[in-house]
């Protein structure tokens, strides 16, 4: 019913009572306000301060209204109200649309977010819906090379990640921190995001020194504006911890997961905790430990199942690296029930030809040659070769985006 009383808002006839320029003025003002309180994370202060306005701005300030209604979506995103978070982005859309006479430099933006919404739901669909949709508007020479495209890049570069082609979306993330640097907008925490789809399209490129570099230096943007506890530091540590795992350096990787942990923990983020879980289990398969990685792959899995659920990319990695330890410990049975979860997880989340599928098929052909069903195990080869045939090559199996994992609610 709110949400009903707040869309309705564009579209009160004239006989409204009239409101003072006074009462607008203050709307506007509340609309800053609710910035200035989000940026300190106090996101229930800002919701109802932006509630408060949609009335006043919806009748009479048709661009503030679509500042404050953004704004909204962005409280919605940060504590994980999803559903609420995508009606104020769709509502977003409908307000910029309407804003006359057309600028695309309030459209292009939130449909990019928008389609990052999608992108963090695995509706790869949608994302490719709002790409199409923001097209022409996006090669309008007033938006072109400027911030307001920024949104719309990153969801593109999600977009080729999640299909495997990950140097279009190294390439779409590359142009997004350009824009930022050339606009001068460096400082705060203006790169943080631009610079993480950089490391993690250039990880999956195996280009990790240069994966690195993008994190650290994110890493110093976060504890020079924000201090060492700021909760977004946890998707940092984790991925510098990833690759400090695969390049064999097990105690700097372990510190930094312990690290990540801290902040999750001080920060109430189990689907950080659950990334972290996840990743100190791969570092006890590395060194041969597996009866030590079960139970914290376990872990993983139930704290991802309880915050953002089970159709995602990281409880399909988990299950596949769980099923990696317990064909190691020769428990063929309950490896195989948790590849077929994570292989059926993965066809369920974007595409038949997702990268992310390759190393779950041929996981699952080693499992079945070890259990002598021959047969069925050359089909899942056969498979496995169908899919590089079309082009698609393994990616490191790290592409889920920590910093966009949200809980559900």
């Amino acid at each position: 019913m709110l949400f009903t009383l707040l869309t309705g808002c564009l579209l009160w006839s004239q006989e409204a009572p009239p409101i003072h320029d006074g009462t607008i003025a203050q709307a506007i003002a509340d609309v800053e306000r609710a910035a200035a309180l989000h940026r300190r994370e106090r996101y229930r202060e800002a919701e109802q301060l932006l509630l408060g306005t949609l009335a006043v701005l919806g009748q009479h300030a048709p661009v503030e209204y679509l500042a404050a209604v953004n704004k909204l979506a962005q409280v919605y995103q940060m504590t994980g109200q999803r559903d609420q978070e995508l009606r104020y982005r769709l509502l977003a859309v409908k307000a910029a649309e309407a804003v006359q006479p057309a600028d695309p430099a309030l459209i292009v933006p939130v449909l990019g977010n928008l389609a990052l919404h999608y992108a963090g739901n695995a509706d790869m669909t949608s994302v490719a819906q709002m790409l199409e949709k923001a097209r022409t508007l996006a090669a309008d020479p007033r938006v072109v090379n400027h911030p307001v495209l920024v949104s719309l890049l990153m969801a593109h570069s999600e977009y080729h990640l999640q299909r495997g082609e990950f140097q279009l979306a190294r390439d779409k993330a590359a142009t997004a921190v350009r824009i930022k640097e050339q606009a001068g907008l460096t400082g705060e925490l203006e790169l943080m995001g631009p610079l993480h789809q950089l490391a993690r399209a250039e990880m999956e490129l195996g280009r990790w020194s240069v994966a690195e570099r993008h994190w650290k230096r994110s890493l110093e943007m976060v504890r020079l504006h924000r201090g060492k506890d700021y909760p977004q530091a946890a998707g940092i540590f984790i991925p510098l911890a990833t690759l400090a795992r695969l390049q064999g350096h097990t105690t700097e990787s372990e510190t930094l997961l312990r690290e990540a942990e801290r902040i999750a923990e001080l920060s109430r983020q189990p689907y950080a905790r659950a990334v972290v879980h996840h990743e100190l289990a791969n570092l006890y398969v590395t060194s041969k430990r597996h009866a030590q990685a079960a139970p914290l792959f376990r872990s993983s899995l139930a704290l991802t199942a309880g915050t953002i659920g089970t159709r995602n990319a990281e409880y399909a990695n988990c299950l596949s690296d769980l099923a990696g330890a317990l064909l190691e410990l020769r428990k063929y049975a309950e490896a195989e029930t948790a590849l077929r979860e994570a292989i059926q997880t993965a066809e369920q989340l974007r595409f038949s030809t997702d990268p992310a599928l390759l190393p779950l098929l041929d996981r699952h052909a080693q499992l079945l040659q070890k259990l002598k069903r021959k047969a069925e195990a050359r089909q899942v080869q056969a498979r496995a070769q169908a899919l590089r045939a079309t082009g698609v090559g393994n990616g490191s199996g790290q592409t889920v985006d920590i910093l966009g994992l949200r809980p559900s609610r």
